[in-house]
């Protein structure tokens, strides 16, 4: 399944709109605000994500940079994460990824 470009598949389409609710069901509009630009972006990563072992991945950056994600616990080693506290690009990139189809428990 292509994730980004033009291969949508309509159940991603689905499952990702459904997660959207979800999200804003449960946070307020400034953290809704803040988590958009963060989704556009790691839509644009998807292909960058890398399971690893079972609840983390690795995601290589546009710089070229590996960050260590771990997917439930929505942490990550990048700036964006450490110091201001919110879930960056690379945890959305996980979470989109896994949504789109099993990472598998390695």
């Amino acid at each position: 399944m292509a994730l980004n470009g033009t291969g949508f598949r309509h159940d991603f389409i689905t499952k990702l709109i459904n997660y959207y609710i979800l999200l804003c069901a449960r946070n307020s509009m400034s953290q809704i605000n803040q988590a958009i630009p963060r989704l556009e972006q790691a839509f644009k990563m998807l292909d960058c994500v890398v399971p690893t072992k079972y609840p983390n991945a690795l995601v290589t950056s546009a710089e070229d940079k590996q960050y260590h994600v771990n997917y439930v616990d929505e942490t990550c080693e990048c700036p964006d994460h450490q110091f201001r506290q919110v879930k960056c690009k690379h945890i959305w990139a996980c979470q989109l990824k896994l949504k789109a189809q099993e990472m598998p428990q390695v």
